[in-house]
């Protein structure tokens, strides 16, 4: 009876997933195989009564400190989930979110100081006023899923949004401060920021989906976009001080730029695997509107509230 129960636990750890084994589902084992090192590392994690020796977060921090664990597990990422999905997030959420808004909220507060005669009060209204694209997620949200343009209901918006926010990266990197006006830098700090909350909203829906299709893999997913963000935010606020300090902020913003190019190679190869779900160049669904009817509500009276103190930030600064 013994040597069965020890078979039985030797069976379901090899065929756990690499990081959310205690919640696999035992149907789903078949032509799963785990390499030496990460079964011998099950096992130790596994008592003979079958429960788990360590916390996730214990079992997390161990691959971060072994080279060779964390590339079985990213490896074990692009593998289960396609490597589309795996760059979709590397490039949506980790550059885009981590780096890329890190690096932006850093040197915008050096281009105001570099344009001159902005007070710290001022400087306050403008910061946030800058910030008011992420207040719109949720009416963006209810938009792309009801309304499809030319077939797609992400990747034009993606496009658009993308788009724009490497027009302003660009303009605050070809002219110096002192030569803009702050009503045109804060209509560019909002296209960047719009640029990127559509992004991550997006790319947050895509992953959802990937949780909802393989809950047992749902630990491994949060903890690759949040864990990957994390990093390239500390990377961001490591790097963007020696830049400021010692090169023009035009500089800093030359990075973005590269970042918003960045963010185009999802989009062109279709990295959302996204299909045409319609003939016409323009549909509108309204049943997804009545369906969130409250939620609707509460997003368009958030954005009429956002739009509304975006004018008014546009309106002082002139």
């Amino acid at each position: 009876m013994k040597v069965i129960e020890e078979n039985h636990n030797d069976r379901e750890s090899e065929t756990a997933p690499f990081l959310s084994r205690r919640g696999s589902n035992k149907g789903d084992v078949k032509g799963r195989t785990m390499s030496i090192s990460r079964r011998s590392s099950v096992k130790s994690a596994i008592g003979s009564d079958g429960k788990s020796k360590r916390s996730c977060l214990q079992e997390i921090m161990q691959i971060l400190q072994s080279p060779q664990r964390l590339y079985e597990w990213i490896r074990f990422i692009s593998k289960e989930f396609g490597w589309k999905f795996f760059f979709l997030v590397v490039i949506g959420i980790h550059i885009s979110k981590g780096f890329v808004m890190t690096w932006v909220r850093q040197a915008t507060k050096f281009w105001y100081r570099d344009h001159g005669g902005v007070d710290a009060p001022s400087m306050q209204v403008y910061l946030a006023v800058a910030r008011t694209p992420w207040t719109l997620k949720g009416i963006m949200g209810l938009i792309s899923d009801s309304t499809t343009v030319f077939g797609y209901k992400r990747n034009v918006y993606l496009f658009v949004t993308t788009s724009l926010g490497l027009i302003a990266s660009l303009y605050l990197t070809l002219l110096p401060a002192h030569a803009v006006e702050i009503a045109m830098a804060i209509g560019a700090f909002v296209l960047i920021n719009l640029s990127v909350s559509a992004m991550d909203l997006l790319v947050e829906a895509r992953y959802s989906e990937q949780v909802k299709e393989k809950p047992q893999y749902g630990a491994d997913i949060v903890t690759f976009v949040t864990a990957g963000m994390a990093m390239a935010g500390i990377v961001a606020a490591v790097t963007v001080g020696p830049v400021l300090q010692h090169f023009d902020v035009q500089w800093a913003f030359s990075v973005v730029v590269i970042a918003n190019a960045f963010n185009m190679v999802p989009i062109v190869g279709n990295f959302m695997e996204e299909e045409p779900n319609s003939n016409s160049c323009f549909s509108f669904n309204v049943e997804t509107i009545r369906k969130f009817k409250s939620f609707f509500y509460l997003a368009a009276l958030m954005a009429v509230i956002s739009i509304g103190i975006l004018v008014l930030g546009l309106t002082l600064a002139k």
